[in-house]
Order: structure tokens, then sequence, then C-alpha cells
């Protein structure tokens, strides 16, 4: 039966394709896509040739149609967004979920992702996080959708545009406090910078260029959860669980409750046990 492939594309190294995502592309009849002009370029590159079909956000379930129309067709379909995973602040989710609807198989076929691509270089504790994307473009309902983030106790990753990086920077002061982030701009492309800095440092900028993905630190832990706190909450879980591989259970709990790293929080734990021996 034929399938829909959702295919991750480069988010600016063309280098950066998958063998598979490559021979996908070449091999397939029909791709559909966010933009012809940027997928052109990819398949130019791959020297892939196939028939290209538009799906951007405002058409996609008249895209989603024509999707299906080629696998009744009996023909495979690859979709592509401009860079990077679609479906992932991206368009292709209403394609993926009316091709299944009509009862054919959608594969992915995964490539670079610009979230995992910042955190790797990010630097920060990373046992989860919070992926946000975009927030809105009106100011007091980007505004309110920080206040919703405030309190989370996990990074925030989001995506910005280079024109409102400004306003991002100033807003998220004002109502996450100075937290340190990491600015990753432009990445895999040829000017990629990477800046370690409080908001307020990064709120000082005028003009941003190229597209940003913004690691946000972790809201800070309660005030009444000190080190001391912590340890005697560690050394009372130890004593009540002796059972093999307690140590890394009681490690993740300590890492939600404390909001440290689930390393630092396993390191810390052995060092009790050993001093408790």
């Amino acid at each position: 039966m034929p399938k829909l492939f959702v295919v991750g594309t480069p988010i600016g190294n063309l280098g950066d394709i998958t063998f598979r995502a490559a021979e996908t592309l070449r091999n397939i009849k029909v791709v559909a896509c966010e933009d012809t002009r940027v997928t052109r370029k990819l398949l130019e590159h791959l020297d892939a040739h196939p028939k290209l079909i538009s799906v951007r956000e405002e058409n996609q379930k008249s895209g989603a149609m024509k999707v299906i129309q080629n696998l009744e067709a009996g023909l495979d379909v690859a979709y592509c967004t401009d860079a990077g995973t679609p479906c992932i602040s991206d368009p292709g989710a209403e394609v993926v979920r009316e091709v299944r609807t009509a009862g054919f198989e959608v594969e992915a076929i995964p490539g670079v992702s610009a979230v995992a691509t910042a955190l790797s270089i990010a630097g920060l504790p990373l046992d989860r996080f919070l992926f946000v994307g975009f927030l809105s473009a009106n100011k007091s309902d980007r505004r309110k959708e920080l206040e919703e983030l405030k309190t989370i106790e996990s990074p925030l990753v989001f995506f910005e545009s280079p024109h409102r990086g400004k306003k991002f920077f100033e807003d998220a002061l004002e109502i996450l406090g100075d937290r340190h982030c990491v600015i990753c701009r432009e990445l895999t492309k040829k000017f990629e910078e990477v800046i370690d800095a409080s908001l307020s440092e990064a709120g000082k900028k005028e003009d941003w260029l190229g597209e940003l993905v913004i690691v946000v630190e972790s809201a800070g832990r309660d005030e009444g959860a000190s080190e001391i706190d912590m340890e005697d909450w560690m050394r009372k879980e130890l004593s009540m669980n002796s059972r093999p591989g307690a140590v890394r259970e009681i490690a993740r709990q300590a890492a939600k409750l404390f909001n440290i790293s689930g390393s630092d929080a396993y390191r810390l734990l052995l060092k009790i046990k050993k001093e408790e021996m």
C-alpha cells in the first residue's frame, strides 16, 4: 500500500541530510512541501526530480486532499517543510491526520531538529525540558503565555524571528526574571552563533539577524528547599529503600523535587550512602 513519508530536512547546512532522507527523496515520485522554491533547491542538490505539491499552513486541508489523491493513485508521497522536522512548529499535522483517516500509512524519516540541535550545545541540565516554540506576536497574548510558564521547573525552549527578538527578551525579562539563557542563531549555517547571556544582557541588543532558538534556564526551586533540606530528604528516602535500583529512582525523584540535574542528584546520593556505611 502507498505511504506518506514525513521527511526531516536540513535546517541550514544541506550536508546534514540523512542517507535515508536523501534516498527517499531521490526515489519518490511526488513531494508535498511547504514552499516549492525552498524544497526545489534541496532536490536539485540531491539530483532528484519529483513532482511538487504546495502544502502550506494556510492550505493544509486542500493540500491533504491532493496528497490522498496521489496515494489513491498508487503513488508514495513525501512531505517536507522548509527546514527541520515537519509538524514541530511547522505545518503537517493536519496532513498526517487526514492521510491516516483515509486509511493510508504514515512513516517518519527522521532528520535534523532545531530543538535537539540547540539543546545539545546549550550546556544546561536537561533531564527534561519544555518546548514552547513561537510565542504569540500579540504583546498581550505573549505576556499571558509567559506568565503561564514562569513557574515551570524545566528549561524552556523558544523559537523566535529576528525582528521580534528584542521584544521577546524584554517581555521574558520582566515576567520570568533575569535568568540565564543560551541563544542559538543561524544553527548549522555559515554564520552560526551561540551566545550565553542573561535575559537582561540579551535585551540590550537592538537588532538580531537570523532565526533564533532560545533556551531559558528553569525556574528556581522554592526558597524553602535548601541544600540541607534536600540532603535530609535523601537520607530519609535511602533509609526506607534498600532494594536494587533504589538510588537511581530516588535520584529521579530528587531531580524533579529540588530542580537539579539527575546526575547531580545521583552523585550526592552516592556520597551520602558512602558516609553512612
